[in-house]
């Protein structure tokens, strides 16, 4: 055993690193610098068990180079909630794609596929005219006590310049969890959202969806789907569920139902007859032969498949009530007018069709049953809304009313507590609702990006959070705001008795009098300013 072997035998038996435990079990199992032993090999592997049943796959760092906009930038993800912040134009969005398509190399792996996304020349800064990009992504898994590292680099040339990928850590990481994945080890849930999750509701209602053919989701979910930038999450529930519906309901009334149906009343009444008791047993044995014949030729898992199925659907139109309080029922019905199923919701104590929902609760539902459809088949219908996974969302305010925003993000996590979410944001009642510590502010100086962590967040006024983070002035820059910053200055001078101070003033009272806090205020400071102004005049006389 070399060096290295020992290192690597020390840090898995005495150091509890998961990366060299399972380093250690395949060397003893392929006989890799060390001879083959399987009790050695099985000792290493139930190490690795323990050890995963205990971990979970955590996002710690990205690093850009000549990616887009950025020569240079470096993002810590450790923390639960990552919102990214930053003005129009900055490469919030670019941000998330290039955490989750370098994801998508460790999911593909772990799903059989080859690779995960390559990133082509529109990913490479040109104001750089010969170097390479990198992205290069860090992982852990483990606790807070312990856990290994794995990263990834993905590299695109440009130029004469070359940079190269690597990806042996990320394969190395799939390896392991297809090693264990029937003993219980899954991997993560990863999911991407879009602007665009708000634009895919069809004008002639999900009746029109759902008449529009097979989803693919019902064959397969994942990995594709999950990995797509897809838009058309809404949609493509609606639709898997559509047939998930009436596949239960044919299933209950097709013809091999009948005939066991049949069979089985027939077998009834012989063993009630009057017959010879050997007749008898005769009959009922080749009926029963009969019935066994039909069964064979079923799907073992055909109809326990489709009421597992069923089950989803249900639970996710439950989470759906639980997450929207003015939604008491969602559930598919058949609408006469139009002959096909409906999504249909009880809002209010009132029937409508999901598709007449406002934009805000459409987005919102959307989000959901996806998140909760795909954890579902990460990790099976018992309790999986507690299953780990890391979710995408850009613009995660999208449509919301400022309300539903101040709570969005503290109900998503209470519904999914092992979910990480990283969202890009505008709104500063997001922004409000989560420690200054989860929070990356974009910033540029000389042409070149960098990220700032605020010093205050949570559960600061919006105009604060404006002020502060998105460096926007409380009040927009129009004409009364103009005469209230002008009139200010005019009172510090002295000067409000001016023939302009007046005019102003006249202007300020008419527009925010009794409105505008202000507007009282400064009525307040004027009357103390003029007070003090002829006491000074009084002294001097």
């Amino acid at each position: 055993m070399n060096r290295t072997v020992r290192k690597i035998k020390n840090g898995a038996d005495h150091g509890n690193s998961l990366k060299d435990q399972y380093k250690m079990f395949k060397y003893y199992k392929e006989g890799m610098f060390v001879e083959v032993d399987s009790e050695e090999s099985s000792r290493y592997r139930q190490m690795c068990l323990n050890n995963l049943n205990e971990s979970q796959f955590r996002l710690k760092r990205v690093r850009l180079v000549n990616y887009k906009g950025f020569n240079e930038l470096s993002i810590n993800l450790d923390n639960d909630v990552i919102l990214i912040a930053a003005n129009n134009g900055y490469g919030k969005t670019g941000i998330l794609e290039a955490i989750y398509l370098s994801l998508s190399w460790f999911y593909r792996l772990v799903y059989g596929s080859n690779q995960g996304w390559k990133f082509g020349d529109k990913y490479i800064n040109r104001r750089v005219s010969n170097a390479g990009m990198l992205v290069n992504l860090e992982v852990s898994v483990g606790n807070d006590k312990n856990s290994s590292d794995y990263q990834i680099d993905i590299a695109r040339s440009l130029g004469a310049f070359s940079v190269k990928s690597d990806y042996a850590d990320f394969k190395d990481l799939a390896e392991m969890y297809i090693e264990f994945q029937n003993s219980g080890i899954v991997a993560p849930m990863f999911a991407y959202y879009s602007v665009e999750r708000g634009k895919n509701y069809p004008d002639g209602g999900f009746a029109s969806v759902i008449e529009g053919g097979s989803s693919k989701l019902l064959d397969k979910l994942y990995p594709d789907s999950s990995l797509t930038l897809s838009s058309n999450i809404f949609a493509n529930f609606i639709k898997w569920a559509a047939e998930i519906k009436i596949k239960k309901s044919v299933s209950s009334e097709d013809e091999q139902s009948e005939k066991i149906k049949s069979l089985k009343e027939f077998i009834y009444h012989i063993s009630h007859s009057d017959l010879d008791e050997e007749i008898k047993n005769t009959l009922i044995s080749q009926k029963e032969k009969e019935v066994e014949i039909i069964l064979s030729s079923q799907p073992a898992d055909k109809l326990t498949n489709l009421d597992r199925m069923e089950k989803i659907v249900d639970m996710i139109f439950a989470l759906g009530c639980d997450f929207i309080d003015d939604i008491s029922s969602i559930q598919l019905k058949y609408d006469e007018k139009l002959d096909a199923l409906d999504l249909v919701c009880i809002k209010r104590d009132c029937e409508i069709s999901a598709s007449y929902l406002s934009h805000g609760e459409k987005s919102t539902l959307s989000l959901l049953f996806d998140i909760a459809l795909k954890l579902i088949y990460t990790c099976g219908t018992e309790d999986p809304f507690n299953g780990h996974g890391i979710v995408f969302i850009d613009e995660v305010e999208l449509h919301l009313h400022p309300s539903w925003q101040q709570s969005l993000l503290s109900k998503l996590k209470k519904t999914f507590p092992n979910v990480k979410i990283i969202a890009t944001t505008h709104s500063p009642n997001i922004l409000n609702t989560v420690e200054e510590q989860a929070i990356r502010k974009i910033k540029i100086k000389d042409n070149r990006f960098y990220i700032e962590v605020p010093t205050f967040s949570y559960g600061a006024k919006s105009s604060q959070v404006q002020s502060d983070i998105q460096d926007v002035a409380a009040r927009p820059d129009v004409e009364p705001v103009q005469n209230l910053t002008r009139f200010r200055e005019m009172m510090k001078n002295n000067q409000y008795d001016t023939p302009e101070a007046q005019a102003l003033l006249e202007k300020i009272l008419q527009w925010g009098d009794d409105h505008d806090p202000d507007v009282t205020k400064l009525k307040i400071d004027l009357e103390l300013r003029i007070k003090r102004n002829a006491k000074k005049v009084s002294k001097e006389q």
